[in-house]
C-alpha cells in the first residue's frame, strides 16, 4: 500500500493504540483524522500523537488538498484565522482551495 505526504485518513471504527515510550493504551475514536508526514509517520491532528506507518507502507508523491487542510488547520490553531474569514468575507473551503492551488502551481 502507498500513501501521500499530506494525504489525511479518517478512522472508520474505534481502535486501541500502544504508545512505544510508555505502554499506555489509548483508544482512538471513530472519524479521527490522521495526516501521513513525510517521516512517514501518521500524525493524529486531534491529539498530536505520532505513529509509525507498518513496514509495508510506502509514502510516496504529494497529496495537495490534505496539505492545504493541514495547513489551514494549522493557520486557524495559530491565529484568529474565523475572524480573518468572517472579516474578509472569505469562506474556509475557498482559502483551503487556494492553498491547494498555490501547491499544485509549484509542483506539488
Amino acid at each position: 500500500m502507498t500513501y501521500k505526504i499530506g494525504q489525511i485518513l479518517t478512522s472508520k471504527c474505534e481502535k486501541e493504540l500502544e504508545i512505544a515510550i510508555s505502554g499506555e493504551k489509548v483508544k482512538v475514536p471513530a472519524g479521527n483524522k490522521v495526516i501521513i508526514g513525510a517521516d512517514k509517520f501518521a500524525h493524529h491532528l486531534r491529539n498530536g500523537m505520532i505513529q509509525p506507518l507498518a513496514k509495508n507502507i510506502k509514502v510516496s508523491g504529494y497529496d495537495t488538498e490534505g496539505l492545504a487542510e493541514y495547513l489551514t488547520l494549522w493557520l486557524k490553531n495559530s491565529y484568529h484565522m474565523d475572524e480573518f474569514f468572517e472579516d474578509n468575507d472569505i469562506e474556509e473551503r475557498n482559502f483551503r482551495e487556494e492553498l491547494e492551488s498555490a501547491l499544485e502551481e509549484i509542483g506539488f
